[in-house]
């Protein structure tokens, strides 16, 4: 059985246990793999790299939820905790395989999708860029995303949220007036994209 995720810009699939992510050029697959490799050797939670055919990555399947899905099906406040915990120490970890505070790379891409939370860790999937800027950009936006996820019960949203908040801002020692301001500016540019 061949299952088909989301993806905007390729096409990834869930085939034999293992995912196969189809990109527009074997340099792409390339990129990607070494760059999931990289940060595995510097322990960073991130899908295993089996091998790059021509333009296919293969990886390991990581079978948990995607942070979207995760709030949708979670109502108990200490797992939001432990995952809001576990996004941080990802986040943490990514910033000190980069070695942040000399490339000034961040995530870039924090779309909840890319985040993957299971048994109480994150690992993080699709880099296919390299993206400089602030990591109160990274912590703005990622919130921005969480903050409009539609959910059963809105008031456990605005919990997860909150306590996100404190943990990347107080953990990362982000200046919380620039990550409340790329949350304004995400939350603007999605009502635009909507219209």
């Amino acid at each position: 059985m061949v299952l088909q995720f989301k993806s905007k810009q390729n096409k990834v699939y869930l085939q034999g246990g293992e995912v196969k992510k189809i990109f527009k050029s074997a340099e792409a697959a390339r990129f990607e793999a070494d760059f999931l490799r990289a940060l595995a050797n510097k322990g960073v939670s991130v899908p295993a790299v089996i091998k790059v055919e021509e333009n296919a990555l293969f990886m390991e399947f990581i079978d948990g939820d995607t942070l979207p899905d995760f709030l949708v099906k979670t109502r108990d406040k200490e797992k939001f905790v432990t995952a809001a915990d576990a996004l941080t120490n990802w986040l943490t970890g990514f910033y000190t395989a980069v070695d942040y505070d000399v490339s000034k790379e961040i995530r870039g891409d924090v779309n909840g999708r890319n985040f993957i939370i299971c048994g109480g860790k994150c690992y993080g999937v699709d880099f296919e860029k390299h993206v400089k800027g602030k990591k109160e950009r990274d912590a703005g936006r990622l919130l921005a995303f969480c903050a409009t996820y539609s959910l059963p019960d809105e008031t456990v949203r605005d919990f997860f949220v909150s306590e996100l908040k404190n943990e990347l801002t107080d953990r990362l020692g982000l200046d919380l007036t620039l990550v409340l301001q790329y949350f304004e500016n995400e939350l603007d540019a999605m009502n635009k994209r909507r219209r």
